[in-house]
């Protein structure tokens, strides 16, 4: 099984990039791909100044349920009532970040060897 492996505030977690996984996420959020999709128009459309909303919104509630089928999926005894803890301990944008990369690593051919450590974080 591939593994995401990423940091949410100083709890190091391993999401399942499974088959199982995609299709939970699928089922509970949405197509791993239409999510990737709409988040490049709108970084695209944000980048020419034009507003755009996207078909599926990953919202607070969208971010704790993909993390959560990734955690799940991984064999990661923390509950959901733990993750949202987590969540907020981290922070809300340090957690949309960790799951827009999962969500990336699992709709990519290199996402073993992803983690959030091999992100550019801009700085030089």
């Amino acid at each position: 099984m591939r593994e995401y492996s990423g940091k949410l505030g100083s709890k190091n977690v391993k999401l399942a990039i499974t088959w199982g996984a995609s299709e939970r996420i699928a089922e509970e959020v949405g197509d791993i791909l239409v999510l990737v999709r709409e988040a490049a128009r709108e970084a695209i459309f944000a980048a020419r100044g034009i507003d755009y909303k996207p078909e599926i919104i990953l919202d607070t509630a969208a971010i704790a349920k993909v993390l959560y089928i990734g955690l799940s999926e991984a064999g990661s005894p923390m509950t959901e009532e733990a993750l949202r803890e987590a969540m907020m301990d981290a922070g809300l944008v340090e957690s949309r970040e960790l799951a827009e990369s999962y969500i990336s690593a699992i709709a990519t051919p290199k996402s073993a060897a992803i983690t959030n450590k091999d992100k550019p974080s801009g700085k030089k």
